[in-house]
């Protein structure tokens, strides 16, 4: 089982407690775990002593360009490979630097125009560094994002499933509060419900998963959201209040609590909060 972009997995620490608690009573299951050096710190505490069953493996920069080569050829197959522009290889390993992702991104523009008969060949043309370019660009501006709609979705697409067991009448309460899964669902429960305009019912649920773990962070931030769209901006400031005496530099509640402030008329308050938020994202310096 792979659990992919664990740096943001790493800043849920209940998360990985109950993730060991699960995997140290199941068998049979290959556990692997991916992301930058920023995750290991948090995974070292919660996993050890059991990390040392873990093998490290360290992913850098292709120093040679065989090792470009091979990452750009290996996906394909013989009639594909016929099509690849080898002579593009040392740029493309060039403009990379080596990276993995970026090598793997310049490949898929150059894949998809070919496949599409935009190009002739699997080639190095000004369309699609300008299609890298445009993604990059993307990708940066999604950075931008409310860190809250982030784990939104995160939760949503990959735990979702995770909401069937609200209702599935054979797993005990007791159970899933002992592997720290109810609040969870709970939390879950309350992004669904939202998201079809129950508001009172997502609050409720969020409630109760914060008497489970009042130290919840995303359903803090989530109930805050809700109360600001339904004007009940004091509740709504004392929810960014509770996730900023816990977490400072959280930027979701920075910039959640600046709307907040703007709203209660607080605009002093709401321009130093604004002025945090945008030295944290590094919009100012």
């Amino acid at each position: 089982m792979l659990f992919d972009e664990c740096d943001l997995l790493a800043q849920n620490r209940a998360l990985l407690q109950k993730l060991r608690n699960v995997f140290m009573e199941v068998e049979g299951y290959i556990l692997a775990i991916s992301g930058t050096e920023k995750m290991f710190p948090a995974i070292s505490e919660i996993f050890s002593p059991i990390l040392r069953f873990f093998k490290r493996i360290n992913v850098g920069n292709f120093k040679e360009i065989k090792e470009t080569e091979e990452c750009l050829l290996k996906p394909l197959n013989d009639e594909e490979k016929k099509a690849f522009d080898k002579s593009c290889i040392l740029d493309i390993h060039q403009l990379s630097n080596g990276s993995p992702y970026e090598i793997n991104l310049i490949a898929h523009y150059m894949y998809r125009r070919w496949r599409e008969g935009k190009n002739p060949k699997m080639q190095l043309s000004p369309e699609v560094l300008n299609d890298v370019l445009n993604e990059l660009e993307r990708l940066r501006e999604a950075e931008q994002y409310e860190i809250a709609n982030k784990i939104r979705n995160y939760w949503r697409d990959d735990l979702k499933i995770l909401i069937s067991l609200l209702e599935f009448p054979k797993v005990p309460e007791d159970w899933l509060v002992e592997y720290m899964l109810l609040d969870e669902i709970l939390y879950l429960k309350s992004l669904s419900l939202a998201n079809i305009g129950r508001d009172e019912e997502a609050i409720n649920c969020l409630d109760k998963a914060l008497e489970l773990n009042p130290d919840f962070i995303s359903a803090l931030l989530v109930k805050g959201e809700i109360l600001l769209n339904r004007s009940h901006y004091e509740e709504a400031l004392d929810c960014c209040d509770k996730v900023l005496e816990k977490e400072e530099a959280n930027i979701a509640a920075l910039g959640l609590k600046a709307i907040v402030l703007s709203k209660l008329n607080r605009y002093e308050d709401a321009i130093k909060c604004c002025v945090k938020f945008l030295k944290l994202t590094k919009i100012i310096h």
